[in-house]
């Protein structure tokens, strides 16, 4: 056995346990998003609609850690370096979901703030004789 894998030119072991590890490090990567997905949806399009989500930078830590945790306790054991890189990879796709999320709040909070402002100081300010 040992023989024939010397002899056969064709096997190349670290090239195809690169090829194991990046096929089983990508699905283990979808299989970490297909849990954060659902949660995410729901806050995006709560915040797209308006809505000011309560205590979302501690969602947003909290999921991004388990969603990489996830990904880190199933394929840590692969190829370091296709390892490394997915992890990369999954990173950037949550940083990438969660900026919209982010980006929407602020400009909910901003609104928010507007009229707050505009209820608060204009309306009561604007009686006759205030100028």
């Amino acid at each position: 056995m040992q023989q024939e894998i010397i002899e056969n030119r064709d096997l190349d072991l670290p090239s195809q346990r690169q090829l194991l590890a990046r096929f089983r490090c990508n699905a283990i990567m979808k299989e970490a998003l297909s849990v954060f997905q659902p949660q995410y949806e729901t806050k995006r399009t709560d915040s797209e609609a308006g809505k000011v989500i309560d205590n979302l930078g501690e969602w947003m830590q909290s999921s991004f850690d388990k969603t990489l945790q996830a990904y880190v306790d199933q394929a840590s054991k692969y190829d370091t370096a296709v390892f490394e890189q997915v992890k990369s990879d999954l990173q950037s796709d949550l940083q990438k979901s969660l900026n919209v999320v982010f980006v929407s709040q602020l400009r909910n909070l901003q609104v928010d703030a507007e009229k707050t402002f505009v209820d608060q100081f204009e309306v009561p300010n604007m009686k006759p004789g205030f100028l």
